[in-house]
């Protein structure tokens, strides 16, 4: 009896992947799967335009003996509109022009040595719910990010200095308020963690001027809620090299001076979203910033 079961229930499935196919579903029951697909969709492409990937600003080494820099940073992302059509209904989501989180690192680099010199960062930055409502939206959007990366950087070459970079970004994002409706509450929930492997370079008759290339793998877990109806979307959206997903992102950057530097970049998330980001930071170091030039002249 129980093997009878089974195999009907499989029939049944089989019939209604068949009927699907053959757009012979009925139009209530194809709308209901065409919205619930369009309103993952919706969902993931969101989650990726909040996000914060780490953009590493590289700088002028203090000194031989190595030293310690503080940097406070905001990356901008310009945030490309969404289509956001479900089933025959717009469920545009709260979305501002633009999305920065203001972010603090600090930084060591060891010594040099012959391989090059040891770097160690971590960073952590906070943006407050009640920023976004400052921009118009009906939503309150509350983000924290905290982030540790390990490198090498190979100076003093005759050509062009490298330094290579892994670590991990941790961020969670809550976003509250009018999304589906102008006075719902409805809570969107985020929360992400990034593997990333970074490769900048600077040329040494142009160390002002310096090029970056980041690869991330994104395993980010969503929860979408909507108390009018009773609605509860839950999410796992994973992005990897493997898979040929992984997060790209490409970057100029120029030291302006003075502890001053800027940057535009592009981040892609294949099949998510892609969109530029500019970067502005201001960062103090310890010893003397001129001795390293001092010794190529």
């Amino acid at each position: 009896m129980g093997n009878g079961r089974k195999n009907s229930l499989m029939h049944s499935k089989v019939q209604v992947v068949a009927l699907s196919l053959s757009g012979l579903l009925t139009p209530s029951l194809a709308k209901a799967v065409t919205w619930d697909a369009q309103a993952e969709r919706l969902q993931l492409v969101s989650a990726s335009l909040l996000d914060a990937q780490p953009l590493l600003s590289p700088k002028q080494q203090t000194s031989d003996s190595g030293g310690f820099r503080i940097e406070g940073k905001a990356v901008v992302s310009v945030l490309p509109k969404m289509n956001a059509t479900v089933g025959g209904k717009s469920e545009q989501p709260p979305q501002p022009p633009a999305h920065s989180i203001p972010t603090a690192e600090a930084s060591y680099e060891s010594p040099k040595t012959k391989i090059g010199r040891g770097l160690v960062r971590a960073w952590a930055g906070m943006l407050p719910a009640s920023a976004a409502k400052s921009t118009g939206m009906k939503a309150s959007c509350e983000q924290k990010i905290n982030g540790l990366s390990l490198g090498l950087k190979a100076d003093n070459t005759n050509f062009i200095d490298i330094a290579l970079e892994v670590g991990q970004q941790w961020a969670s994002t809550k976003v509250k308020g009018g999304i589906t409706e102008p006075d719902s509450q409805d809570e969107f929930l985020v929360r992400s963690r990034l593997r990333f492997a970074t490769l900048t370079m600077k040329l040494v008759d142009f160390p002002s001027l310096w090029f970056q290339t980041q690869i991330a793998e994104r395993d980010v877990a969503l929860h979408f809620e909507i108390p009018a109806d009773g609605t509860v979307f839950d999410l796992q959206d994973e992005s990897t090299v493997k898979e040929g997903s992984a997060a790209t992102q490409a970057t100029i950057g120029y030291d302006v001076g003075k502890g001053v530097q800027v940057a535009a970049g592009y981040l892609n998330v294949p099949h998510r979203v892609s969109m530029p980001r500019f970067l502005l930071s201001y960062s103090v170091a310890t010893g003397d910033q001129g001795h390293r030039v001092a010794q190529r002249d």
